[in-house]
């Protein structure tokens, strides 16, 4: 594999992930379906990180302070990346901005040190520049706002390019690197985990050699004990508590968002006039002008003008793989694995789809410049213009699509988006939208109330005398939270539309509640710290020998 890297072509690499920001620059931050969810929590990591939690247990002031789900289930690390940044810059759309441009050149990279192992720095630039341009990955931010998968194709390329160099040489740095961003892929996005971690068993079972499949096993089985150690502070809340988030339901995974609906190059695409064809149609649009850019590369390897490979092999096969995911020939394999379900849209697989054909085409356009010198010749050459041409339509649909949100909407909604009414997948299961009718932090009848203290894991207020024996409280019920009434543990039980209950003695009574995590996910925080900790002083180490050793 040649390791070489040239200036020239880090240089295109970084240019062309300003590119794919130019509209944003120009016209603003791109709005989409999920984009105020997506920003509810950055506000809300935004609060926690000034109050110095650094991962909130409860989302306390979304849906009118009765809280949700959100931070506990779905992955933190952009959001807690986002705050941070945020804190730095003091501008949320400067912010919004800075993030979207770092993700764009971090998968722009990833797709070129793979590439370039593989087939050359040429090639490498070449590959950089057709990822990043990708219809399927402006998508994600200019038209979707699928804000975590976006982040998540950030770290995906580098997780293949460690199967890669792990397979061809089984070392523990290796399993490191590919420990370290698995680890990343996890606290970015539960969808993409799932389809890049089967994206990567599959590579990385293309790629085995017979004499170094034991090694190479073994290092990555370690990689994958690791990586799970490093997020044990983030699963252990909440693999245990699936059962109570309302995401969890059957009615999240049926209709527009069951699997058997979303599948890709379906003919009723065209015919349908619904919103839920428009849009896979486009996504049809969007895979088949990229497909396109393959046609040089297989050409040339039919041809035997291009060298039959493991490496070339493995890409293709995985490519063709991924690509089957998205149709409806992959039906009885989305029908067999339940966890493949929970990913919902077969159109997710378009993620790992996108870094895999710009590594495999990137191989046979290279090839076409080598032949060709300056300027490519052929039916090869032909079918990579039309090509070009296709996916340079697709994109300016794309970026045309959205509206745009100037600096000062950005402002102002992250300064609003916190208190306001999030989506009801992250409500507790048997939380209604009745209970947001309450307007008071409590309501005990006629008995009076004073409010003594109303944080995000703690609320304390006094109720006097009365005969009304409960007190409803303005926060969605969860069972880590714990009652103390007169100093005397309480039940806290689930109100008529699924608020805090707390039962109430007849005289003055002074209630305490606190949101209590269990104590095995305070050690999960420490042997996670433990890890990464270790994880830093390796990679300090490793760093320090290599100096050393030039």
């Amino acid at each position: 594999m040649s390791r070489s890297i040239e200036p020239k072509y880090l240089a295109v690499v970084l240019l062309v992930s300003f590119v794919a920001m130019a509209p944003a620059y120009l016209f603003g931050i791109p709005s989409g379906n999920d984009q105020v969810q997506h920003y509810q929590m950055v506000s809300t990591f935004n609060d926690a990180i000034s109050r110095g939690d650094l991962f909130p247990s409860f989302a306390s002031e979304t849906n009118n302070g009765f809280g949700d789900l959100s931070v506990r289930f779905y992955p933190p690390l952009l959001y807690f990346g986002m705050a941070v940044i945020g804190h730095l810059l003091g501008d949320w759309y400067i912010t919004s901005l800075s993030v979207f441009t770092l993700i764009f050149i971090s998968g722009a990279f990833g797709v070129y040190a793979w590439a370039s192992i593989e087939f050359g720095p040429r090639a490498g630039a070449i590959a950089a520049v057709l990822y990043t341009l990708g219809p399927y990955h402006l998508n994600e931010v200019y038209n979707n706002a699928l804000l975590g998968e976006f982040a998540a194709t950030a770290i995906l390329p580098w997780c293949f390019l460690f199967i890669a160099r792990l397979c061809d040489k089984p070392r523990w740095t290796e399993a490191l690197g590919l420990a370290f961003f698995c680890a990343l892929l996890l606290l970015t996005h539960l969808p993409m985990t799932i389809v890049g971690g089967c994206t990567m068993a599959l590579y990385f079972g293309l790629l085995l050699r017979r004499n170094t499949a034991t090694a190479a096993i073994v290092c990555a089985a370690a990689a994958a004990v690791l990586s799970a150690v490093l997020t044990a502070f983030y699963w252990t809340r909440w693999v245990p508590e699936l059962s109570w988030v309302a995401h969890n339901a059957p009615r999240y995974f049926e209709a527009t968002w069951s699997f058997r609906n979303n599948f890709l190059l379906l003919p009723s695409h065209f015919f349908g006039a619904d919103v839920l064809s428009l849009n896979l149609w486009f996504a049809d649009l969007m895979v088949t002008a990229t497909v396109l850019l393959t046609i040089p590369t297989i050409a040339l390897l039919i041809g035997r003008k291009l060298e039959r490979t493991r490496s070339i092999f493995a890409l293709g096969t995985t490519l063709a793989i991924c690509i089957v995911m998205t149709t409806l020939l992959s039906l009885p394999i989305w029908s067999t694995l339940s966890f493949l379900q929970r990913v919902q849209f077969p159109w997710r697989w378009l993620a790992v789809v996108g870094p895999f054909l710009a590594v495999f085409a990137s191989a046979g356009i290279s090839k076409l410049f080598e032949a060709g010198g300056s300027k490519p010749v052929g039916l090869p050459a032909v079918s990579l213009a039309v090509a070009l041409a296709a996916v340079a339509f697709v994109d300016v649909m794309v970026v045309r699509g959205p509206a745009y949100h100037d600096r000062v909407a950005i402002n102002a909604q992250l300064q609003i988006v916190n208190g306001t009414t999030g989506c009801d997948c992250w409500w507790p299961v048997w939380a209604t939208s009745g209970a947001l009718a309450q307007s008071e932090r409590v309501v005990a009848g006629g008995r009076a109330i004073k409010i003594d203290k109303w944080e995000p894991k703690q609320r304390s207020f006094t109720v006097r005398k009365g005969v009304t024996n409960s007190a409803s409280i303005a926060t969605f019920y969860y069972p880590r939270w714990h009652a103390v009434v007169n100093g005397q543990a309480a039940d806290v039980r689930i109100g008529n539309h699924g608020q805090i209950d707390v039962p109430l003695p007849s005289e003055v009574a002074r209630v305490e509640l606190r949101f209590v995590e269990p104590s095995y996910v305070g050690w999960a925080k420490v042997v996670s710290a433990c890890a990464w900790l270790g994880l830093l002083a390796l990679f300090i180490h490793i760093w320090r020998n290599k100096l050393w050793s030039t």
